[in-house]
């Protein structure tokens, strides 16, 4: 879990992966301001990965959300990746 480049709240993530863990799941908190490349990075690196989550509080930061999903996919094609946030839309 974690908020894309130039996204700087990482509250959120904090708490929806402390709610995940309370379910017994081990979360990874990436927290805010997470560049595309790295957040991939850090997925490939992680041994058994379900899914991962994106967070998005602002608009202004949807086209990191939108290129940092797009660089996830591209490296863990079989690995969902759920966007959520104040932004988010739909």
């Amino acid at each position: 879990m974690g908020a894309p480049a130039g996204e700087e709240h990482a509250l959120a993530i904090a708490m929806l992966a402390d709610l995940v863990r309370c379910e017994g799941w081990d979360v990874h908190d990436l927290g805010a301001n997470m560049p595309a490349e790295s957040f991939a990075h850090a997925v490939q690196q992680s041994n058994d990965v379900v899914a991962v989550c994106v967070g998005v509080t602002v608009e202004p930061s949807i086209p990191a959300a939108r290129e940092t999903i797009a660089t996830v996919k591209s490296l863990c094609p079989d690995i969902p990746v759920y966007v959520g946030g104040a932004a988010i839309r739909g």
